[in-house]
């Protein structure tokens, strides 16, 4: 299985993440664009694993309290094949020690995490291409800006079903309050 650690959002919240996928999609001219069930942030990629167990015992041992993440602007990465666009949140104490719990007990668990450094973001669209006349600025702030209570985290699997790319929650872990 295809595996990795995220935050999950309410309807609600996707409902209003969702905004910011369309306005990038209605300023673009091409590209593949996030569907609103699949919007998460990723805590940590975990890639093929027959390991499950093993992954939800590192969650388990995951220690974070409920928080509260508030979006930022939008940004880019740079793709030869077309660049992928995402939406940002706004530097969070919690966010980090949570991610650093996360990757921390999964190598504790033998899994082999990226060690870039974490850039939390919300991906809207990969291989976006723009019109030539297009201004980069023009995305700007994609979303009005949300506070979002994390109070959870979710192991997800990765699958094609029926040619779309599918995100499914298999294990969920509630932040706890100590």
């Amino acid at each position: 299985m295809r595996l990795f650690t995220a935050i999950n959002f309410s309807g609600d919240t996707k409902n209003e993440l969702f905004s910011a996928v369309e306005r990038v999609r209605l300023l673009a001219c091409g590209g593949s664009f996030t569907r609103r069930d699949n919007l998460h942030l990723t805590l940590a990629f975990i890639g093929e694993t027959d390991r499950t167990d093993a992954v939800i015992q590192a969650m388990e041992l995951v220690s974070a309290k409920p928080f509260v993440l508030s979006t930022g602007s939008a940004g880019c990465f740079k793709r030869d094949e077309g660049d992928l666009w995402w939406l940002g949140f706004e530097e969070n104490s919690s966010l980090s020690a949570l991610y650093l719990s996360v990757y921390g007990q999964l190598v504790r668990a033998g899994f082999s995490i990226d060690t870039r450094a974490y850039t939390p973001h919300l991906t809207l669209g990969r291989k976006v291409a723009f019109r030539g006349d297009f201004n980069r600025n023009e995305v700007g702030e994609v979303i009005s800006p949300l506070k979002i209570k994390i109070d959870r985290i979710s192991l997800m699997k990765s699958e094609r079903i029926k040619g779309l790319l599918t995100y499914n929650e298999i294990y969920q872990k509630v932040l706890e309050e100590t």
